[in-house]
């Protein structure tokens, strides 16, 4: 539950951010996408550490600390999902 949580706050921070509209609606699409992946079953315990890491780099493009920017974290979002499908298909 505590990974619904994170991804709940990511998706808070980015509402409220002044990123531009079509990142944030990307971005929006990717989290949930790894929400999807958790109800699958992937391993949510393996899953937490990667979700906070992503909590702090969502957390740092909103108030615009982060100097890899929107597509940096848009990469690491991508980069997360695929990890947690190869697990599925791993069986990991």
């Amino acid at each position: 539950m505590k990974e619904f949580t994170i991804i709940n706050r990511c998706l808070g921070l980015l509402k409220s951010s002044k990123i531009d509209i079509l990142t944030k609606l990307r971005m929006e699409n990717l989290l949930i996408g790894i929400k999807v992946l958790l109800l699958v079953d992937v391993d949510e315990k393996a899953a937490t550490g990667d979700l906070e890491e992503l909590y702090c780099h969502v957390n740092e493009v909103c108030t615009g600390n982060c100097l890899e920017g929107t597509n940096g974290l848009v990469d690491h979002v991508r980069k997360m999902q695929s990890r947690m499908l190869a697990c599925l298909d791993l069986n990991c």
